[in-house]
């Protein structure tokens, strides 16, 4: 139909178009009028006839398009770059597992997983190695673990602090310091601090630093007429007589505080929480817990530091003012013990006072110390645990199969009720 409407449009618009061709040169102003006309059937005509002739001659493209839903899909490439040799499904969009702790394998992000829960070894259960400091007694390493890595805080590089021998020494193997067990001027004999009692000395003569080398925080150098620095530096005990008034930060370190220490230099406070319950003295110390006694340490020109055990505080006071006095000592080393190791020989009340290996503690019948040792079969064992050879046997009394088990002990010992298990 629409063929036919545009033959029709053809053939009326043809006589025209000759008509004009013709007298175009006759009259022009009647032409330019008739032009108009012919320019618009012109324009009819050829789009109806050039869109109208397409579909004509392809019918079947019409119909096409009508369908059409504008494909626009490249098809300029179909080369297959898959790998053949690839067997990973690219449509595998599986998550890796996440690494669990505690299943006996090492895996991403884990330093070690020996797949149990217990934080007392080489692993923790968080998966990381042990280490001073983790909070976590490693046994047979660590004598102690208190979160931190700190000095003079009662557990120093996880190590035993404490050893008290029977000359009236402490020794805190893990700073390198021996301390006397009592104040100036009293010695420890017997279990107890005799003498006297515990002595009252001046920081200095005078309240400036005449005695603490001019320098507002510094340390005494025995110049000025220090009372307490002669009190030590003329003190000649158990074999030494190189000892000295400790730092604010040394004596300050054998209080032992409940909910941890502040770390805080410019505290008064050595404890976390203030209060009697949150500091404690250990026992070897207990002759420090009444008394506040003088550091080595100079607050300012007019005041030095002391130590409160009573309640674990530091205080400063004129440097005149009278104040108890404990001694040190620097640099211990195993040279410096007679015979045996630091562990064997410690005073003790209960095994638990005493360091492994010496986890045993040896106390005489109607005594309220001992000394920290090990059962024995016989003096050989002592020996292969490292008791002194000429100076340490294994004994028990009047028997070597007694009940609590022979000991290794003093030879001296030897005599009366106790006999040698050989």
């Amino acid at each position: 139909m629409r063929v036919g409407l545009c033959a029709s449009l053809f053939l009326v618009f043809m006589p025209v178009l000759f008509m004009w061709l013709r007298q175009i040169f006759e009259d022009a102003m009647r032409l330019i009028g008739l032009n108009g006309v012919v320019i618009i059937g012109l324009v009819a005509l050829l789009s109806a006839c050039g869109g109208e002739s397409t579909s004509a001659d392809n019918p079947q493209d019409d119909s096409q398009n009508e369908s059409d839903t504008s494909d626009t899909t490249d098809t300029t490439d179909t080369t297959d770059t898959t790998d053949p040799t690839d067997t990973t499904d690219p449509t595998d969009t599986t998550d890796e597992p996440e690494s669990v702790c505690g299943n006996g394998t090492v895996e991403e992000g884990e330093a070690c997983d020996d797949g149990n829960t217990d934080d007392t070894d080489a692993c923790l259960t968080t998966c990381e190695e042990a280490s001073c400091g983790d909070g976590f007694v490693y046994e047979g390493v660590e004598a102690c673990d208190d979160g931190n890595t700190e000095s003079y805080d009662g557990c120093g590089n996880c190590q035993p602090s404490y050893n008290a021998k029977a000359d009236g020494t402490v020794i805190d193997a893990a700073e390198e310091l021996m301390w006397t067990r009592c104040l100036q001027p009293s010695i420890y004999s017997g279990g107890s601090c005799g003498g006297s009692g515990a002595g009252a000395y001046r920081y200095c003569g005078s309240n400036n630093n005449s005695c603490n080398a001019g320098i507002n925080e510094g340390l005494l150098t025995g110049s000025g007429g220090s009372e307490a620095w002669i009190a030590c530096a003329s003190f000649s005990f158990a074999g030494y007589s190189d000892w000295r008034l400790p730092t604010k930060e040394e004596l300050g370190g054998l209080v032992e505080c409940s909910s941890g220490y502040t770390n805080d230099a410019d505290s008064d406070e050595i404890c976390l929480n203030e209060g009697f319950s949150e500091s404690t003295v250990p026992w070897i110390f207990s002759a420090f817990a009444g008394p506040e006694i003088w550091t080595s340490t100079s607050k300012n020109e007019g005041d030095a530091w002391v130590v409160g055990f009573m309640r674990g505080y530091y205080d400063a006071f004129f440097k005149t003012t009278e104040k108890s006095v404990v001694c040190v000592r620097d640099n211990v080393e195993p040279a410096d013990e007679p015979d045996v190791s630091e562990e064997w020989g410690a005073l003790c009340t209960q095994s638990a006072d005493c360091i492994w290996p010496t986890n045993f503690c040896a106390i005489e019948l109607g005594q309220s110390e001992g000394f920290c040792s090990i059962n024995c079969a016989d003096k050989q064992a002592c020996y292969d645990a490292g008791a002194d050879e000429e100076t340490w046997t294994c004994m028990g009394v009047f028997a070597c199969d007694i009940a609590m088990g022979p000991w290794c002990g003093p030879a001296t010992d030897l005599g009366g009720a106790f006999i040698e298990c050989e």
